[in-house]
């Protein structure tokens, strides 16, 4: 301290590098090191220096991480026990209010607010979703889930 203001050595984070922190964080989910990554997330949370894009892309990336979507899309056969949809939901939420723009973020809470047959909610995120996304493959994503609702929803005539 000098004068009576703090230097920035002086206060509890010592390592104030948010970008290498994320950076790490990535770097353990490329290796499929899926729980040290979810740890180093939680531990890049605590750095009050992040932009808001960067917090919602850690809790996005740690959701997705509970849902077993990226051991899927490398190929790993996932543990239905490890699978933590409450927990994903709740980082999913998270995402979207540091970054309420997150398209992939509504598109994966409705995927799991379909799996809990929670419909309504599901068709909520799926507009939101819609409404930010500019990339024509993910509409079309967007657009099956939706589909995929509404054949749930739907029941068929009875007698027919």
């Amino acid at each position: 301290m000098l004068d009576g203001r703090v230097k920035l050595n002086d206060l509890p984070h010592t390592d104030l590098d948010w970008s290498d922190r994320l950076a790490d964080s990535k770097q353990l989910v490329v290796a499929g090191k899926y729980e040290e990554a979810v740890k180093a997330y939680e531990d890049f949370l605590r750095n009050p220096m992040a932009p808001n894009d960067k917090i919602a892309a850690a809790y996005y990336n740690i959701g997705v991480i509970q849902i077993g979507l990226v051991q899927k899309v490398k190929g790993i056969k996932v543990d239905p026990e490890s699978i933590d949809l409450d927990g994903a939901e709740t980082n999913f939420t998270q995402a979207i209010h540091y970054f309420p723009k997150m398209a992939p973020a509504y598109l994966q809470r409705a995927s799991i607010f379909t799996a809990k047959n929670q419909y309504d909610a599901a068709l909520k995120d799926c507009s939101a979703a819609m409404k930010y996304e500019k990339d024509p493959e993910e509409r079309k994503r967007i657009r099956e889930l939706r589909q995929i609702i509404h054949e749930q929803t739907s029941s068929p005539l009875e007698g027919v």
